[in-house]
C-alpha cells in the first residue's frame, strides 16, 4: 500500500489519540466580535458543546467573521486570521469556499446546514444535544489517529496523522485533510470588537498548510487502506496562551462539502514557561523616576526557582533583577524591578524581558510585556 508522508521536523515524545471507532462531528460556528447577538448566544452554545453528553460526539471550530462589520483593532481575532476566515465563510462568487454565510451567528454541522440534522435554522441558539447526537450517528468510513508533540524549540506543534478506511469509499470531489490550530480559551481584558465579548472558546487561529488547500487525500479508498501524514504547525506570534492550543483535523469532501470525520489533539502543558503577564507603572508621574512592578506567571508544569527580569524605558535597559523563590505551575508573582529614571519629559514605554529561567524556558515568545506612561517635566507643587 502506498504511503504519502509530508515531513517537516523531528518529533518529540507526545500524546497519542486512539482511532475513532465512530464519527466525531465537527460544528463550525460563524460568529463576530462586532455582532451583539453573537455575544448573547455564545455562552449558552459553549455550555452545550462542553457538556459531558456532547464532548464525545462533537468538536467545535469558531470562525470570527466580519459580520456586521470588521473590528478595527489589529490584534482582534478576525484581523489576525483574516485571509483564512474570509475564505471559509464566503461564497464561491466572493472567492470563498462556498458556505456563503451572510448572517451571524450561524453554524454548519459536518459541512452541512444544521437543518439537515433536524434544527429549525442554522442559528446556534437552535442547536441541541439531540441534533448533535443525530449528526454523530451517521456512519463514516474513516477513522483518524493523531500523535501530537511540541517541536524541540517550542515554536511549533508537530503532528502525525493516520487515516484508515473501514470500507471502500469514493469521494464526490477532492478529498481534503484540513488541520486547524485553535485556542480553547481566550480571555481579553479589553473587548477586541464592539459587542462586549472578552471571552472566546475554540477559536481557529491558523490552519496548516492552509485552510484553502489542506492536504490532498486519495479520492478512492479500499477497505483497510491507511495513509500517514506528518505536519509541523508553527505557532503564530499573536497566540495568547500556548498551553490553550489544541489541534483539530478533519476529512472534508470538497465536492459536496461533507465532513466525514474529525479528531482533536487536546491542549498540552509545556515543561518550563515563564510568561510575562503585565507591567504596572503609573499613567502619569511628576518626577524623573518610576518604580514599576511586573507580574509573571508560571505557565509550565515545572516549578520555577529562579529567573532574571531586565527592565527598560524606551528600549534602554536598566539593571537586571535576579529573582529566586518557588513559583508553582499556574501561579503568578509580582516583582519590583527597582527605580528607573529618565531626564526627558513626555510619553515613555516601560517594558521588561524574562531570561535565565530555571530549567531553560521552553517558550520565549511570551517573555516580554510593556506599558505606556507619561513623565511630567514641568509642574507646580500645591
Amino acid at each position: 500500500m502506498k504511503k504519502h508522508v509530508f515531513t517537516f521536523v523531528l518529533l518529540l515524545a507526545g500524546i497519542t489519540l486512539f482511532a475513532q471507532s465512530t464519527r466525531m462531528s465537527v460544528y463550525e460556528e460563524f460568529t463576530g466580535e462586532t455582532c451583539p447577538p453573537c455575544a448573547q448566544t455564545n455562552p449558552g452554545l459553549n455550555a452545550l458543546l462542553a457538556s459531558p453528553t456532547n464532548t464525545p460526539k462533537v468538536i467545535a471550530l469558531k470562525w470570527q467573521v466580519p459580520i456586521p462589520s470588521a473590528p478595527t483593532k489589529t490584534w482582534s481575532l478576525y484581523q489576525t486570521n483574516k485571509t483564512e476566515i474570509d475564505w471559509r465563510y464566503r461564497s464561491t462568487a466572493q472567492g470563498g469556499y462556498g458556505y456563503a454565510i451572510n448572517s451571524a451567528p450561524s453554524g454548519k454541522m459536518d459541512g452541512q446546514n444544521v437543518t439537515v440534522f433536524g434544527a429549525s435554522s442554522n442559528h446556534p441558539a437552535n442547536l441541541t444535544s439531540g441534533i448533535i447526537a443525530t449528526a454523530q450517528s451517521y456512519t463514516t468510513p474513516f477513522s483518524i489517529s493523531v500523535i501530537r508533540n511540541w517541536s524541540p524549540t517550542g515554536t511549533a506543534v508537530d503532528l502525525t496523522v493516520t487515516i484508515t478506511s473501514s470500507t471502500p469509499f469514493t469521494s464526490v470531489g477532492n478529498l481534503i485533510l484540513r488541520t486547524c490550530m485553535v485556542e480553547r480559551l481566550i480571555q481579553f481584558s479589553v473587548q477586541p470588537g464592539t459587542n462586549g465579548e472578552t471571552t472566546f472558546e475554540d477559536v481557529v487561529i491558523k490552519s496548516f498548510p492552509s485552510i484553502q488547500n489542506g492536504i490532498a487525500l486519495p479520492n478512492n479508498w479500499t477497505a483497510s487502506q491507511s495513509q500517514t501524514y506528518t505536519l509541523s504547525c508553527p505557532i503564530p506570534s499573536y497566540t495568547r496562551t500556548i498551553t490553550e492550543i489544541a489541534m483539530v483535523c478533519f476529512i472534508q469532501d470538497d465536492g459536496d462539502k461533507k465532513i466525514w470525520q474529525g479528531v482533536r489533539a487536546e491542549k498540552q502543558g509545556v515543561p518550563n514557561d515563564a510568561e510575562a503577564i503585565s507591567a504596572t507603572v503609573p499613567n502619569f508621574t511628576c518626577s524623573n523616576s518610576v518604580d514599576p512592578m511586573v507580574t509573571i506567571k508560571n505557565s509550565g508544569i515545572t516549578t520555577i526557582t529562579d529567573m532574571t527580569i531586565t527592565p527598560a524605558i524606551d528600549g534602554v535597559a536598566g539593571t537586571p533583577v535576579v529573582w529566586n523563590g518557588s513559583l508553582a505551575q499556574g501561579s503568578t508573582t509580582t516583582i519590583s524591578v527597582g527605580t528607573l529614571t529618565s531626564s526627558i519629559g513626555g510619553g515613555h514605554v516601560f517594558s521588561y524581558t524574562i531570561t535565565g529561567v530555571s530549567g531553560t524556558d521552553f517558550y520565549t515568545m511570551n517573555n516580554s510585556a510593556k506599558s505606556n506612561f507619561y513623565m511630567v517635566s514641568g509642574y507646580q507643587g500645591t
